[in-house]
């Protein structure tokens, strides 16, 4: 409550500050308007109805290739969850695929999700301790971990990475949890020590399987924005014996519901094995091809496991101010978060403009000027739509 007081308070210095550093044209009509005008945070990017996420887990260089070939050619992003010892040792020391992911990474712009150091049972306590476990394919299986295993395998593995792909400015803020096939009470490696643990270092963990409801109706996989469990994100392992529709259905079910699906891929290869986690071109194609279509009718946005993370943290707690004045129609953006490099992430604002204007607006915010569509409301008034990063400024809008 005394963030959002300070955020108001706020946001009128810097709405009154930041007119005298804008040039432009003066508008006599914003000048002598005297209503007020909504501005109100969108809870999904660009008003869209649903969330889609794609995440490839563990490192398969010719799936992650063939990705950036396909949803970059339609517009899309996904995320890779690796596992860090595919481009660097526990030392930091790259490994010889290091420089091909780095310039993947770079030319696709896919988030880097970490996925643990090795893959591997890290370990029931961060202290040193040994024991046995049972392996679902080896049996038992002993260990001897040295105290910080488990920091050193998770937030250790992120710093690694946010260091190798350095060069594509990756936050590695999130972590996909290993499905491990350990048979005892660190089934994927979620036991308490190793639940805090990963609180502490990643804004969000992604977790196979969960559901979620809305009113009679129970979507598996399907996450809640009304109602997030960010340390267990639910998502969706596509399989050989899934199909197209089924995948389909289920991005259409993230528009019907409003809530936000997360697709686990592993490898897409020519044609299917009996191998349970190979999926076909033929069938993620089509998948990718459904979620592009539904992108464009603006009902679907294709985010990161990053930028939706950010994204709905964000607007929990975020409001927006507009004020109109003769050199335009000012927006500021703030958020209770405690202000840092992590969330920065633009949030979407529907910002009323005068009847008057017309089908283009003008933008500058950040830096950069741009043009925004116009849109008329359903009681007739008008309005645009602009991304605004919470605290980070003050965007300007004018009639085009």
């Amino acid at each position: 409550m005394k963030k959002r007081f300070l955020s108001i308070l706020l946001a009128a210095l810097t709405l009154f500050s930041a007119m005298s550093g804008f040039i432009s044209c003066s508008d006599k009509e914003l000048e002598a308007y005297e209503g007020e005008l909504y501005a109100q945070v969108l809870p999904i990017k660009n008003g869209a109805k649903g969330i889609i996420t794609i995440v490839h887990d563990d490192g398969d260089y010719n799936t992650v290739k063939y990705m950036n070939m396909q949803l970059g050619s339609m517009g899309l992003t996904a995320s890779v969850a690796m596992v860090a010892n595919k481009v660097v040792d526990v030392n930091g020391k790259e490994t010889k695929d290091a420089e091909k992911w780095q310039t993947l990474i770079k030319e696709s712009g896919f988030d880097i999700v970490c996925h643990s150091q090795e893959h591997s049972f890290y370990g029931l306590t961060d202290e040193a301790h040994s024991g046995s476990y049972e392996h679902r394919d080896n049996g038992t299986v002993e260990y001897d971990f040295p105290a910080g295993n488990i920091t050193n395998m998770t937030a250790g593995a992120a710093q690694r990475l946010r260091t190798v792909f350095k060069s594509s400015n990756q936050k590695v803020c999130t972590y996909a949890i290993p499905g491990l096939p350990v048979l005892d009470s660190a089934y994927n490696g979620l036991n308490e020590e190793a639940s805090r643990i990963l609180a502490e270092n990643f804004v969000a963990c992604r977790y196979s399987g969960g559901s979620a409801t809305y009113g009679d109706v129970t979507v598996p996989f399907m996450n809640d924005l009304s109602n997030i469990n960010y340390q267990r994100l639910n998502s969706y392992t596509t399989l050989t014996s899934g199909t197209s529709e089924e995948w389909i259905k289920y991005v259409d079910d993230a528009i019907q519901y409003g809530g936000w699906g997360i697709f686990l891929m592993h490898q897409i290869i020519n044609q299917e094995t009996d191998y349970i986690y190979n999926v076909s071109k033929e069938k993620a194609v089509l998948l990718f091809r459904h979620i592009r279509k539904q992108v464009a009718t603006g009902d679907l946005w294709c985010a990161s496991l990053t930028e939706a993370t950010l994204y709905t943290k964000e607007v929990e707690t975020a409001v927006a101010f507009a004020e109109a004045t003769g050199k335009g129609i000012a927006v500021t953006v703030y958020d209770e978060l405690d202000d840092n490099e992590t969330f920065d992430q633009p949030l979407t604002v529907k910002v009323q403009v005068l009847d008057s204007w017309g089908d283009v607006a003008r933008v500058k915010y950040d830096g950069k000027k741009f043009e925004v569509p116009v849109y008329t409301a359903d009681d007739g008034t008008k309005y645009v739509m602009v991304d605004v990063a919470p605290d980070k400024g003050v965007a300007l809008i004018n009639k085009g």
